[in-house]
Formats: structure tokens, sequence, C-alpha cells
């Protein structure tokens, strides 16, 4: 407890004498007790309630021990050994101070002890039991809500930890179809194609590098990215691939987790590549209705090869639904259609303009 945290609660046991000086007062004005409200009266109560208030801060003090084994054993023996000193001790400080305010001669302990009534002991185990309560009450508050901090920073640092290795899991597939892009371009292209491809390599591996660090990004950061891309993959793969974008520019400015465009755009030029033998089509359509923005990647596909081509998405999907349930919990969703010459991938994420800071 800090000074101030004292302070407080002499102030508050000193009210607590007042309240109790103020009823006796007004039962002697009602049945006419004989009671007399002097200086030796108040010194005497505020001096027995400032002892609570020391009973208190001693309890509160023992109860916060950092004590997991044996708690309840503990708790039991501080609660005895409190009520064998406490009580004892508030009852000798009421009678000598009684002794000396009035001027008498102090009294022997044993005598001090005969003279007690029942009613006041009774009285004073009475408050010393609810004064136990109430600290063993607010240290088991203070405790509950320290667990629930702890727990909920656990919680965050995990679902931080698994994010993690789901995007560290894309950077490795992502840099291993780049390169194997750029490796069949220097089979087939010349030298000033196989220059800008390592270029947009660049611009691809900064951007990767850093939207890994973070949950969210702008959807334009993410447009350009894949931009790139599919310049690269059509660099390599020539005029059989046709890719199709449409977003319109209030979209643009949304948040979106990175590299769910890419998953998406990535496996259907991969498996679309291996089962087309004619011309592959990726067309992605970003819409939003119902306040989620909606990403869908449709490719064209083989009928006779599509099971394995919806077979191969699993992973990728089943990746991008693990970070997507992490970030917004039931709030997003991934779906798959698969049509007689086509296969798609949507995503649906809460609509909401990205902030920058």
């Amino acid at each position: 407890m800090k000074r101030s945290s004292y302070a407080w609660l002499l102030l508050f046991w000193l009210l607590v004498g007042a309240l109790y000086l103020f009823s006796l007062y007004l039962d002697a004005l009602r049945f006419n007790t004989g009671f007399k409200l002097d200086l030796a009266v108040v010194t005497t109560t505020a001096l027995v309630y400032a002892g609570w208030a020391l009973v208190t801060a001693v309890l509160y003090r023992f109860l916060r021990q950092p004590i997991n084994a044996g708690r309840v054993l503990y708790s039991a023996l501080v609660f005895i050994a409190g009520l064998l000193t406490s009580i004892p001790l508030i009852t000798l400080l009421d009678r000598l101070v009684i002794a000396l305010i009035e001027g008498r001669e102090l009294p022997h302990l044993l005598h001090i002890f005969d003279s007690i009534q029942y009613v006041y002991v009774f009285f004073n185990v009475l408050l010393y039991i609810l004064v136990f309560i109430v600290c063993a009450g607010i240290i088991f508050q203070q405790r509950s809500k320290q667990l629930t901090l702890q727990a909920s920073e656990l919680a965050r640092e995990q679902v931080e930890v698994k994010m993690l290795a789901l995007q560290t899991q894309l950077s490795p597939h992502f840099l291993f179809n780049c390169l194997n892009a750029i490796s069949g371009l220097t089979r087939v292209a010349d030298k000033k194609q196989v220059i800008q491809a390592i270029a947009r390599l660049g611009d691809l591996l900064r951007y990767a590098v850093n939207a890994s660090q973070k949950n969210l990004t702008v959807l334009a950061a993410e447009l350009d990215f894949i931009k790139n891309y599919v310049a690269l993959q059509q660099m390599r793969i020539g005029e059989q691939f046709v890719f199709k974008l449409t977003c319109s520019d209030d979209l643009k400015v949304m948040q979106c987790p990175p590299f769910v465009l890419h998953t998406l755009v990535e496996n259907a030029i991969v498996h679309g590549m291996d089962e087309q033998k004619d011309k592959l089509v990726v067309d992605v359509v970003i819409t939003s209705s119902n306040n989620q923005l909606r990403i869908e990647v449709t490719n064209s596909v083989n009928p006779s090869s599509q099971a394995n081509t919806s077979e191969g998405l699993g992973v990728a999907l089943k990746n991008l639904k693990a970070r997507l349930a992490l970030l917004f919990g039931t709030n997003s969703e991934v779906k798959q259609l698969s049509q007689a010459n086509s296969y798609q991938a949507t995503v649906e994420l809460p609509l909401k303009a990205h902030d920058d800071d």
C-alpha cells in the first residue's frame, strides 16, 4: 500500500469511530443513558480505531504475500494469528488510554482482562472478521484482475506468434515461385527482360519483408504487389496467361491483411497452369456489401482435372483461413466454388479504412 492509501485507511477508521460516538450520543439523548461526549471519550475512541486501521494494514500486507502453494492454509494461519494478537492489543489500548486520560493508576494486565465484558470482546471479534473478509476480498479481486490481464497478454502473444508463423510460411513459397519464373525467363527471354524481371523481384521482396511485419496493410499496396507479381509471371508464361482486375478507387484505401490477394492469385496461376493446356484466365473482382470487403479470384480450369485443382488449393486456403480467424474471428470467411470450367475462391473481410498509424 502507498502512503496515501494508509492515510485514507486511517481517515476511514476515524470516520467509523466518529459514527460510533454519534450513535452513542443519540442513544444518550433518547434513553438518558448518562453517556457524556467529552475529550477523554473522543481521544480513546480515536486511538482505538486508529489501532483498527493498523490491524487492517497489517492484515492486508500479510495476505498480499505472493504465496501460491498452500494459500488457504497460509490465510487461515494469518487469520488466527491476527485474531489472537489484535483483539488483546485493541482491548489493552482501550483500557490504558482511558486510565491515562482519567488520571488513574495504570491497572495490572490481568485485572484489565478480568474487567472486560464479553459483549465488548464479541463486538471486536466480529469487527476483526469483517476486516479480514474485506481485505481478503480486495486481494482476491486484485489477483483475479491480474490473472485476467496476464491471460489476455498471453493470448495476444500466442496470436502474434501464430500469425508470424503463418506469414513466414508464405515467404519461402513465394520466393521459390518468383525465382522459378526468372529461371524460366533466362531460357526463353532476352537479357533486357531478365533484368526487368529481377528489378520486379526486388520490389516484390521489399514489399514482402515490410508487409510480413504487419497484420494489416492498405489494399492499394496489396494491389501494387499483385500487379508486379502478375507482370513477372506474364513475362514467363506469355500470352497464354490473361489477368483481369476490377476494383473501385474508394476500396483501395481499405485495410487488408498482407498476402491475402497473393495467396489466391498465386494458387490460381500455379494450379491453373498445371491443369490448362491452352489459355489461363485469372479474374480478380473486389467489391463491398453489408460492411464486408469481398475479394473474388476466379481461374479457368480443365473440367477433367478440376478435382485435382481444388485439392491443390486446400493447403493455401487452410493457411489463409487460420490467419483471418486470428485477425477477425468470425467476421471473416473463405469460400470455394467449383464450376464446370472455372474455380473460384472468395474472401470476405470487415470493411474498414486502413489507419496509417
